[in-house]
């Protein structure tokens, strides 16, 4: 019992780290792949609309 417990503490403090590290580390990085493929499909999409308005 008592290792299962120590067990939940350690996967806590690692999920807990993982998510910190990255949220500090990768998230710069997953803003601007996000911003440049939002940019990407929005392009492709206004291109689409125009297209098929005229």
């Amino acid at each position: 019992m008592d290792l299962l417990i120590q067990f939940d503490d350690t996967l806590i403090e690692t999920l807990l780290l993982f998510a910190i590290a990255s949220y500090l580390n990768v998230g710069f990085f997953i803003i601007i792949n996000d911003f440049f493929f939002f940019s990407v499909f929005f392009n492709l999409y206004l291109r689409g609309f125009l297209f098929l308005s005229n």
